[in-house]
């Protein structure tokens, strides 16, 4: 990459935080303008979204291009280890032509998709580099306090959905919408630990999951007979999982569903096809059976 001005990524920085950066500095009015320039003709800068935009920046950006550096340094991808497994995971680093789906499902997880700012740290890094950034830390799926100063994130999740226009956190003056509770603060280490295994370590994912069939004695095929274990274990998740954890991540567990999913039955059951799960079904389930999993043989 040569550009005509200094711009280096910041530790701890969202690589499409970086680019935001690096359309403003070039006076282009309209982020498309800057995308076009870089072959993306149709691009948004989502959070979660690492197929097109994410990999034309990445190339951009690192001359000697690698999917490690993109994955392990400048983005919450590795969490996704969980829904593709570790082996296609390992893949798509290598293939730019695989997809890896962000699995979101919108009208099923309630835990926003956009981007996220800790009020604090947009003010130590106006202080620190002259201008704020979206903290990598800070769009990890489930993550719902600054590591750093344990305040909630804000978010809009309509405005900051994608990042349309040439901003950055400082700009906006939102409040959080959700204030200080004691469940937070476990439960957002904990997200953070797993995150921290996975990206040093993506096929930690394969062996967590291993555990998971093992405590809960189910198969590691799954077939329609494990239907009713499952629907014992849910009852027991829903008894043993603070409810306002549930609330947070799902829908279901605040809105009325005719036919409302299970977090169990949809993660860990039968499927006819294959179908990656968003991360955050598999952070709770984990969450809920972090006393029984064996975290020494994962290392």
């Amino acid at each position: 990459m040569r550009l005509p001005f200094h711009c280096p990524l910041i530790e701890g920085e969202h690589l499409l935080s970086w680019f935001m950066r690096y359309h403003i500095l070039s006076g282009r009015q309209k982020i498309k303008v800057s995308l076009a320039s870089i072959g993306v003709a149709r691009g948004r800068l989502k959070s979660y979204d690492f197929n097109e935009t994410f990999l034309a920046v990445s190339e951009f950006y690192k001359e000697n291009f690698d999917k490690n550096f993109c994955v392990t340094d400048h983005s919450p991808l590795a969490l996704w280890a969980f829904s593709h497994g570790s082996e296609y995971f390992s893949a798509w680093k290598k293939d730019n032509q695989l997809q890896l789906r962000a699995c979101f499902e919108p009208n099923k997880l309630a835990v926003p998709a956009s981007w996220s700012y800790c009020p604090i740290c947009q003010e130590e890094d106006r202080d620190n580099f002259g201008f704020s950034f979206w903290h990598s830390e800070h769009q990890i799926p489930g993550v719902i306090l600054c590591g750093k100063h344990r305040t909630p994130l804000i978010t809009d999740r309509k405005v900051l959905q994608v990042l349309g226009v040439a901003t950055l956190p400082h700009a906006y003056a939102y409040q959080s919408e959700l204030k200080y509770s004691d469940w937070m603060l476990d439960w957002n280490d904990f997200v953070l630990s797993i995150f921290s295994m996975l990206n040093s370590d993506p096929s930690v994912a394969d062996k967590l999951k291993l555990q998971v069939d093992k405590i809960l004695d189910l198969p590691e095929s799954k077939s329609l007979a494990d239907k009713k274990a499952l629907m014992e274990h849910q009852k027991r998740f829903d008894t043993e999982v603070s409810i306002s954890i549930l609330q947070y991540l799902f829908k279901f567990y605040s809105q009325v569903y005719k036919h409302p999913p299970t977090v169990l039955g949809s993660t860990l059951g039968y499927k006819t096809y294959a179908k990656g799960k968003h991360p955050v079904y598999w952070l709770v389930i984990l969450y809920w059976l972090k006393n029984e999993i064996d975290w020494v043989a994962l290392k």
